[in-house]
């Protein structure tokens, strides 16, 4: 049978705070997948750095409010989700938005579910994403994530459904492409 410790004990033996040399490896390790994350959120990689850069200042001011033992990366991602959606708020004051918030949290979500699936595919998609025109990602946007008709886009556009399928095709051959190259490079 476990003996519970006496109070004065069982304080001593409560999982300490990380160290530094611990937490910069912990920031360290999750960089590449921050990254990733990030650009999704932010629909482009213009904001990827100020972003990414306010997120890491947070993690090492706040290292001690991170619980040893749990998730860092979810803890990062979190960080990075609300440093994200402040720089969104901004964005949409100077009138530079190109998702709603409702999309922004819903990329968000499918992002932390692919990168814990496959870390590299998704990074890369991620970085090649980030390429990506803002026209090229309000098609992408009404195509997998909207569920918007093309037609309808189209209309809205002045564009032909045709020429909206031929771009939405170019679009996933670059990304394609640029995927295979960014896999090629990390391997």
């Amino acid at each position: 049978m476990h003996k519970s410790l006496p109070d004065n004990q069982q304080a001593e033996h409560l999982p300490q705070n990380l160290s530094q040399q611990e937490i910069e490896s912990k920031i360290e390790s999750v960089q590449s997948d921050l990254r990733g994350y990030i650009i999704s959120l932010s629909g482009h990689s213009g904001d990827c750095d100020d972003i990414l850069q306010e997120t890491n200042l947070f993690l090492w001011e706040r290292k001690d409010d991170f619980e040893v033992g749990s998730n860092f990366k979810a803890w990062a991602f979190k960080v990075a989700y609300f440093k994200a959606m402040a720089i969104r708020r901004d964005n949409i004051r100077r009138g530079e938005v190109v998702f709603s918030e409702d999309i922004a949290q819903r990329i968000s979500a499918e992002a932390g579910n692919f990168f814990n699936q496959r870390p590299d595919t998704m990074n890369a998609m991620r970085v090649c994403l980030g390429k990506l025109s803002t026209d090229h990602l309000k098609l992408i946007n009404v195509k997998y994530l909207q569920g918007k008709s093309l037609s309808s886009f189209a209309l809205q556009t002045g564009k032909s459904v045709d020429a909206i399928h031929k771009s939405i095709s170019r679009i996933r051959r670059a990304l394609r492409s640029c995927i295979e190259k960014q896999l090629s490079e990390n391997h």
